[in-house]
């Protein structure tokens, strides 16, 4: 097999994994101002190809790369996890090839356990150090990273989280991990 199609398999490999991730809830203060500063992003910095853009939905993922699609398995795997206490810190830049990825970098030890917890199931995972952060946009190459490294939050930076957003090939469970419960439409 070479390079090409090995490239290939993986990425429709990646289409059947599954998702876990900490939903941040955008009515409370620290989520108004996550939206605030998203929305804040000139539209002549923002990579705006299918599937990038803007980051509409603010969460952390706790783990990318789950084999099993059975989202009550998943759950399952989570049994000791409860909600999450999250401090956002300054903002920083992932790199691609053609954008850079805006994020908000994540300091939580909950988190830490939460994805060793679920690296404990099936997974194939290309990072295997969990660097929690949350994705603000996509970025154009030519944007000058220095107007947003550095930039933090003016309200509350610390985040308690109980909702999970379970995304799996076929949908998608949102758990509340405090009392275990699912939750058929997700907070606003």
């Amino acid at each position: 097999m070479n390079f090409d199609d090995l490239c290939e398999m993986l990425e429709e490999k990646a289409r059947e994994f599954s998702c876990v991730m900490a939903m941040i809830d955008t009515e409370s203060e620290t989520g108004r101002g996550i939206m605030e500063f998203v929305e804040s992003i000139p539209d002549e910095h923002i990579y705006d190809e299918e599937g990038y853009g803007r980051e509409t939905e603010p969460h952390v993922t706790i783990l990318y790369g789950l084999h099993s699609a059975n989202a009550d398995r998943i759950a399952e795997g989570m049994s000791g996890i409860r909600p999450f206490v999250m401090q956002i810190e300054s903002a920083s830049f992932f790199e691609k090839d053609d954008y850079n990825v805006l994020k908000f970098d994540i300091r939580s030890d909950d988190l830490v356990r939460a994805n060793e917890a679920l690296k404990r199931m099936p997974h194939t995972d290309e990072f295997p150090e969990y660097h929690p952060h949350l994705t603000l946009a996509y970025l154009k190459k030519d944007v000058d990273k220095s107007l947003y490294e550095g930039a933090t939050l003016d309200n509350s930076k610390r985040v308690d989280s109980v909702l999970v957003k379970i995304s799996t090939p076929q949908g998608h469970k949102f758990m509340n991990v405090a009392n275990r419960t699912e939750i058929n439409e997700p907070l606003p």
